[in-house]
C-alpha cells in the first residue's frame, strides 16, 4: 500500500513522515464491515419487505417485540401511529436492538486498530479540538434521533408521511440512525484516547 509523506504537527523541524494508507472499510476492522454493514440493514430490509400482519405470521418476533415493549418505555407509540403497526413495531425494535451490537462492533475496531490508527493521526498532525467536541457530541444527537423515530407519535411537521406512509424513506431511516448510533457510541474510546494521546501526551513516532 502506498504511503504519503507528510509533516508531523508535533515538531516542524522533523524532516517528512511516511502517513499510513487508511484502514480498509471492506475489511472486518472497517467502516463497512460485514459485522457493521449487515446488522443495519436488517431493520432496513425489514421495512422494505415485511408483511403488514408479520407478527402475527411468525409468533417469535411477536414474542420478540412484546419484551422490547415490556423493557423499553413508549417503544410501541410511533408503531401504533402508522398504517402498519406491526411492521412499524418490528423495525423500531430492531433499530434499538441493533444498536448495542454495533456499538460493541465500532468499540473493538477502534480498540484494535489504535495503534495504527494513532501512527496515521501523529504523521497527519492531531485533529482540531472542535473535531473531538463533535465526536464525543455525536451519541447524544443520534440516540435522539432513534428515541424520536421510535418513541414520538407521527412524522415530523416538516416531512408528513415520511415515516408512516413512506417505506423507502423509513427502512432509509431503519438504516442510518443505528449505523450512526452505533459509530458514535462505540467510537467514543479511540476519540478520548487520541485527545489524550495527541493533545495531553503528546505522543509521537520514535
Amino acid at each position: 500500500m502506498k504511503t504519503h509523506p507528510t509533516r508531523s504537527s508535533f515538531d516542524d523541524s522533523r524532516p517528512p513522515v511516511e502517513v499510513p494508507p487508511p484502514v480498509a472499510a471492506f475489511s472486518l476492522k472497517g467502516s463497512l464491515s460485514p459485522l457493521l454493514v449487515v446488522p443495519a440493514l436488517i431493520p432496513a430490509l425489514t421495512a422494505l419487505f415485511a408483511p403488514a400482519d408479520v407478527l402475527d405470521r411468525l409468533p417469535w418476533l411477536h414474542r420478540f417485540t412484546g419484551w422490547m415493549v415490556a423493557h423499553v418505555p413508549y417503544m410501541d407509540v410511533h408503531a401504533n401511529s402508522t398504517i402498519h403497526p406491526q411492521m412499524a413495531l418490528l423495525v423500531n425494535c430492531l433499530v434499538v436492538a441493533a444498536v448495542p451490537f454495533l456499538s460493541l462492533v465500532t468499540f473493538w475496531q477502534a480498540w484494535v486498530n489504535y495503534p495504527y490508527l494513532l501512527k496515521r493521526r501523529i504523521a497527519l498532525g492531531r485533529a482540531p479540538i472542535r473535531q473531538h467536541v463533535v465526536v464525543f457530541l455525536a451519541p447524544f444527537v443520534t440516540v435522539f434521533g432513534i428515541v424520536a423515530m421510535v418513541m414520538i407519535a407521527g412524522d415530523p411537521s416538516w416531512a408528513p408521511g415520511t415515516t408512516t406512509h413512506r417505506r423507502g424513506f423509513y427502512a432509509f431511516t431503519a438504516f442510518i440512525l443505528p449505523y450512526c448510533a452505533g459509530f458514535a457510541i462505540g467510537g467514543q474510546l479511540l476519540n478520548i484516547r487520541l485527545f489524550i494521546d495527541t493533545y495531553l501526551l503528546k505522543k509521537d513516532i520514535k
